[in-house]
């Protein structure tokens, strides 16, 4: 009878050592699936700053505010030999 006991308290004390190994395993599962969602959220942001930057508009803007001016070309042959390989 005394070792049923032994046993049953060994076991009960076993479950909650596990129980709370599992808990803090969640806990730290929940953490990592928030700093999922934050970066997945900072990437929409840094790729959406990215499409900004590069947009034609955007190009042509700092390329105005840089001194730059439009070419008369409308075509590759106007352009120089180089250019048109």
């Amino acid at each position: 009878m005394k070792k049923i006991f032994l046993i049953f308290i060994t076991c009960l004390v076993i479950q909650f050592v596990l129980t709370g190994k599992w808990a803090s395993f969640n806990d730290q599962i929940t953490d990592l699936e928030k700093n999922i969602s934050f970066l997945k959220e900072e990437n929409d942001k840094v790729e959406l700053q990215i499409a900004s930057l590069v947009s034609i508009s955007s190009i042509e803007e700092r390329g105005t505010l840089a001194g730059f001016t439009k070419t008369a070309a409308k075509s590759l042959e106007e352009f120089s030999v180089a250019l048109r390989r």
